[in-house]
């Protein structure tokens, strides 16, 4: 698991939305829960904007975040992440980019898939 506590903008209870009473994680299971057959470290979100969006105290969500280092080699990632908007089934609603150690990168893009 990676640790991302420096890079969240909001704890699983908290209403990061204004004028959204209730608009939280409260209800999910924190700490380190296995979904499936992989473990994560739930314990706050990483929220981007997508548009506008304003946190609690008025000030822009950021478009991007980067920085987030492995540090380490591994055979495959993991990542939980969810969407708020609507946007139509296959929509790309983000990409993520890999660095890598050589200097190369690769982008990894997020297609919306509705369960």
């Amino acid at each position: 698991m990676v640790d991302l506590t420096d890079y969240f903008h909001a704890s699983l209870k908290e209403t990061w939305h204004p004028g959204d009473a209730g608009n939280d994680l409260a209800n999910l299971p924190s700490g380190v829960q296995k979904l499936g057959d992989v473990s994560f470290d739930i314990r706050g979100i990483i929220q981007l904007n997508g548009g506008g969006m304003m946190d609690m105290s008025g000030k822009p969500y950021p478009r991007r975040v980067g920085g987030i280092k492995l540090g380490r080699k591994c055979a495959r990632l993991h990542f939980l992440h969810s969407a708020g908007w609507s946007v139509e089934n296959g929509a790309v609603v983000g990409t993520y980019v890999l660095h890598y150690e050589d200097g190369s990168s690769h982008p990894l893009p997020w297609f919306m898939e509705r369960m």
